[in-house]
């Protein structure tokens, strides 16, 4: 779980109706259409827009940006990727890219966290089908606890499976 949130305020000018600015992230030209004003370095995924992103529409003025803000922003940008994103991007759209995606990690001697990261974000998107058949997971599990001499109990996961609420946070089975 984890213990604190990280809030990066609106670096930048806020940008009224009507008026133009360049882009943070692509620099193309860009007008804020809306009717409130909008902050360019705040942007989210839209689901509904075939795959664009889109700028966070400001609803309270924030407070003056002090420069350990923009720099920490500047060490740490915060990416809001969807889980499918993360899936697109390690080529994972079935049962068996999974199964193939662990196996080649192993392989490639990649460290445990991140493949196991990329694990419960497939669960996540697939916790619905995983509660009616989990027997690749626990094939995922066992391979993964014999070749990082982990303790998995799979007789566990089930049981896990069926309590984990989608909208939960932390989705680790260990």
């Amino acid at each position: 779980m984890s213990k604190g949130t990280r809030k990066i305020k609106c670096l930048g000018k806020e940008v009224k109706p009507d008026e133009y600015y360049i882009h943070p992230i692509t620099l193309a030209l860009g007008k804020n259409k809306n009717n409130v004003d909008i902050c360019p370095s705040e942007i989210y995924f839209d689901k509904n827009s075939k795959g664009e992103y889109k700028t966070k529409t400001i609803t309270k003025p924030d407070k003056k940006i002090s420069e350990r803000d923009v720099q920490t922003f500047m060490a740490l940008p915060y990416l809001k990727l969807d889980p499918n994103q993360v899936l697109n991007i390690y080529k994972i759209k079935t049962v068996d890219d999974i199964v193939n995606f662990t196996m080649n990690s192993i392989n490639e001697k990649k460290e445990f966290e991140t493949i196991n990261r990329i694990i419960n974000i497939w669960i996540r998107e697939n916790l619905e089908d995983l509660k009616e058949n989990h027997n690749v997971l626990e094939k995922i599990y066992k391979i993964l606890g014999k070749h990082y001499n982990k303790n998995i109990d799979v007789s566990k996961l089930s049981k896990w499976i069926e309590n984990i609420n989608y909208d939960d946070f932390n989705y680790n089975f260990f």
